[in-house]
């Protein structure tokens, strides 16, 4: 399963490389091959970049105690593992095109940071608006499949 999560990542990193270059006019080879191996990278980092920023932030939160984190500390968590991973592919991309390794790295890891960013924020406004919903039954009639299959449809 790891390695399919890989190749997936790698597979979809091509697209997004080859299609950026044709795009702008650029090597669509350099595209797809520096776009996979960014992918491939970030995807096979992210798993145990997850769980050891998970670690660090159950340590310093919860005193390495077992249990959920809280939404900031998750957040934050996340971010962090984003951030490096996408720190980590960007150099390597960055290496590969013979640019500049620092710059690609900050450039990815702030990139990864802030889609990870975002994504808690909208998952957080997400249960706010249910719990809000849910407070009035006329807010929450209906049949969905919601966001993220939560099965609550907002009104």
């Amino acid at each position: 399963m790891y390695w399919a999560g890989v190749v997936s990542g790698g597979l979809i990193g091509a697209g997004i490389g080859g299609g950026f270059a044709a795009a702008t006019g650029g090597n669509i080879g350099m595209g797809l091959l520096t776009g996979f191996v960014g992918g491939a990278v970030f995807a096979g980092l992210a798993p145990g970049l997850s769980t050891f920023s998970d670690g660090i932030f159950r340590g310093a939160t919860l005193g390495g105690a077992a249990g959920p984190l809280t939404s900031g500390a998750a957040m934050a968590s996340n971010f962090t593992a984003g951030f490096l991973g996408g720190a980590a592919s960007g150099a390597v991309v960055a290496g590969m095109s013979g640019t500049n390794v620092g710059q690609g790295a900050l450039v990815g890891g702030i990139a990864a940071g802030g889609f990870s960013l975002g994504r808690d924020a909208a998952l957080i406004m997400r249960a706010n608006m249910v719990g809000q919903s849910r407070l009035d039954p006329r807010n929450a009639s209906g049949q969905s499949v919601g966001f993220g299959e939560d099965n609550f449809k907002l009104e």
